[in-house]
């Protein structure tokens, strides 16, 4: 074979090779949107670097997942990030004071552009405890395209008027209330059909009242962190612990319960009961047990202590 004709060959294997390595940037846009909506949002905006046509594909994928604690980097995220609608959004920040209005338009911003599910965690700088300062902008409680909400490290005062039409599931972790909005926020959730939240005995919400016709599935964690702190000041006693827990969700199918249970009401009949874990704790300095109970329609119920 002569020298030419290799190297014409060469020259031909190699552009096929080039053609195949960059076929993916000739695929359709909505095809690279579904690409990009499986990466980390900090990986799928590297990706404007590869070619111009991938410059401003990631600024449109309907999923951010966003966790860090650099506010430039957080900030350039938001000012190039362009879809008008979001299918999930999870935002982890930790900020300080000095940042708590930005941090504020960075969640409006996201409830105003028809997310769908939201996630939020939020951490003060530099503060143990979980009653964080930032307070949930009201425009949250607005968002009638929201079907999951999850928030983390917030504060909430939930507006007189609550409109969240379509969200389905609600998960309240270390959240902090200014009042007792408990009542407010679940009569805004027609739809309601799984909520989850924790608690512990320094909150300012002693009665929790759940009246959810259409709540499937409840989950309730009452933290017992509180008791060493108790203990070394002398213990607490089951008797000073005072929480009561009203539920009137006639088609609950799944309940779990962990932690002190002071007193627990239910106000209708669970006919559609499936399943119910409930996991007791006392604050009794001497004997300082658990108990866990499990029960299946069908099931005979057993009990056990921990």
């Amino acid at each position: 074979m002569s020298k030419s004709k290799s190297k014409s060959k060469r020259q031909k294997l190699s552009s096929e090779n080039n053609n195949k390595n960059d076929s993916i940037s000739d695929l359709p846009e909505c095809l690279l949107l579904h690409i990009l909506s499986f990466l980390p949002t900090p990986t799928a905006m590297a990706t404007n670097i590869l070619s111009r046509r991938w410059k401003h594909v990631w600024t449109h994928v309907p999923i951010l997942d966003i966790e860090s604690e650099n506010l430039d980097s957080v900030q350039s995220v938001f000012d190039q990030h362009k879809a008008p609608y979001l299918q999930c959004c999870s935002l982890t920040y930790k900020f300080c004071s000095c940042c708590y209005r930005l941090v504020q338009r960075w969640i409006n911003n996201l409830a105003s552009r028809k997310v769908e599910q939201l996630n939020l965690e939020m951490h003060t700088d530099g503060c143990k405890t979980y009653k964080s300062n930032l307070e949930l902008p009201h425009r949250v409680f607005s968002c009638s395209t929201l079907v999951s909400l999850s928030l983390s490290g917030v504060r909430i005062d939930p507006p007189s008027s609550i409109q969240l039409p379509c969200l389905k599931k609600l998960d309240l972790y270390q959240v902090f209330y200014e009042s007792d909005p408990f009542v407010r926020l679940l009569s805004g959730c027609p739809v309601l059909e799984d909520l989850s939240f924790d608690t512990d005995i320094s909150d300012s919400i002693s009665i929790h009242k759940i009246c959810v016709p259409t709540l499937k599935r409840l989950s309730i964690l009452h933290h017992e962190i509180l008791f060493d702190d108790y203990a070394d000041m002398g213990g607490l006693e089951d008797s000073e612990v005072h929480y009561v827990v009203e539920i009137n969700a006639p088609a609950l199918e799944y309940f779990t319960f962990d932690g002190h249970l002071s007193d627990f009401v239910f106000l209708e009949k669970l006919d559609n009961l499936v399943r119910a874990k409930v996991n007791i704790c006392t604050f009794e300095p001497k004997d300082h047990e658990q108990e866990e109970c499990y029960v299946d329609r069908g099931i005979q119920t057993s009990c056990s202590t921990l």
